[in-house]
């Protein structure tokens, strides 16, 4: 089994990926795609969460309820004000965590 840590920081890597490409998505006008890279991401985060450590829990629920809003949005509300958000809290969420926009994650293995 994997470190918890280090798959607590790949899925949160990764869902900052997965807002990236949605706010691609959403930018190209495809709601559906970019709704299915949100909900995955925020499955991924569920999975993740049950055995993270308490110090990154609090990060990986912010993220869910981000993720959360982000749906609403582009089901309900605005896609276009969701593609800025998304761009915007990925990028937040990488300079947070100190890491460049382009570095891709390792696998998970396990």
């Amino acid at each position: 089994m994997p470190d918890p840590v280090v798959r607590t920081e790949l899925v949160y890597l990764r869902a900052q990926q997965a807002k990236r490409r949605a706010s691609g998505l959403l930018g190209e006008g495809d709601s559906e795609a970019a709704l299915r890279e949100i909900r995955k991401a925020r499955e991924d985060i569920a999975e993740a969460r049950a055995g993270a450590p308490d110090s990154l829990a609090a990060d990986l629920d912010e993220e869910t309820a981000t993720l959360n809003y982000l749906e609403r949005e582009t089901e309900h509300g605005s896609a276009s004000r969701a593609g800025k958000y998304l761009s915007a809290s990925s990028y937040r969420r990488l300079q947070k965590r100190g890491r460049k926009d382009d570095t891709p994650p390792p696998p998970v293995e396990g």
